[in-house]
């Protein structure tokens, strides 16, 4: 494992955050009269009015004056991906890279607009929303690629920005961030190449149960996060596409195990309306973030992207 770095982004991180407020829904956003709202304190503390996230491949626009800023598409062959270089970008600094992989049929430019791990890393982390072919990412029933093909594409796009940056591939701080699909596709990440990544955060993840199957030696921080109301990828598992895919709770189990949790032996706490679920004795940090009555979603502020920046900074 690659050092762990030691900067912290200054007045981005709401320690603990508390997974509250999610995306605006398809009707609201089609209202010509919806403006954004803030949500008061006491809005999120008593954990009012989710909103489901409106499956990507209906196609929902993003919030109203978005774009993702500062990105440049980078083609390596017939796949590419995207890059935010950080606020006052500097060639003589070491950078972590922070990976988003989209949910299935997610444009990745609206994985952006929704996220804006772009803007809450600032100067702190490259950041690169990988694409996926046909918007699907291995692992699950409908993608067209194997686990070989996107995990050695993800090992290219790893390489080619060391290569740009003046790094060392095997040197570089590299973090998988995804939601449904994509955070999937993190997970299994952390299972089949940990020499890769040094952290992973999944997000509502579909992790069908290819995506976790004969994982490699090796630890890597994961944090999972599900909401207990999820009606796309149940939180207790299922069927869906025609495959079963796990539990949030199974999921834990399998890479708890793999970085040597003692998973008969799982704490609970409560911040807000989410109760963190960390094993015991960990070789690195694993846990689950269950959102009480959260949906399918990328919870919005304060939320998922903050959980995501103190995971990599802290």
């Amino acid at each position: 494992m690659k050092k762990s770095l030691k900067t912290a982004l200054v007045g981005s991180v709401v320690a603990g955050a508390v997974l509250a407020a999610p995306m605006a829904s398809a009707q609201s956003l089609s209202s010509s009269s919806w403006m954004p709202k803030i949500p008061s304190v006491e809005q999120v503390l008593d954990q009012i009015n989710f909103e489901p996230y409106v499956p990507p491949s209906s196609s929902v626009p993003s919030l109203p004056g978005t774009t993702v800023v500062n990105t440049e598409q980078v083609w390596l062959g017939d796949r590419s991906y995207r890059i935010s270089l950080p606020d006052n970008y500097s060639a003589d600094r070491e950078y972590p890279v922070v990976l988003g992989f989209a949910g299935w049929k997610e444009p990745t430019t609206q994985f952006g607009d929704i996220s804006r791990l772009h803007e809450a890393f600032g100067s702190e982390a490259i950041v690169v929303y990988v694409d996926a072919v046909d918007g699907a990412w291995a692992g699950a029933p409908y993608a067209v690629t194997d686990s070989a093909a996107d995990v050695g594409f993800v090992r290219e796009v790893v390489a080619d920005v060391a290569a740009k940056h003046g790094r060392e591939a095997a040197q570089m701080e590299v973090y998988a961030v995804g939601f449904s699909n994509g955070g999937g596709f993190s997970s299994h990440l952390a299972c089949v190449a940990p020499d890769l990544v040094d952290s992973v955060v999944s997000v509502g993840a579909a992790h069908y149960l290819p995506t976790l199957d004969n994982c490699a030696a090796g630890a890597v921080p994961v944090t999972l996060i599900h909401g207990t109301n999820d009606g796309v990828i149940n939180y207790q598992g299922g069927n869906r596409h025609g495959a079963d895919y796990y539990s949030a709770d199974n999921a834990l189990g399998v890479l708890g195990a793999k970085n040597n949790c003692d998973m008969s032996n799982v704490g609970e706490h409560r911040e807000g309306n989410v109760v963190i679920r960390t094993p015991a004795d960990c070789d690195v940090p694993t846990s689950l973030h269950r959102v009480e009555g959260g949906e399918h979603t990328w919870y919005m502020t304060p939320g998922t992207t903050n959980v995501v920046v103190d995971a990599v900074l802290n």
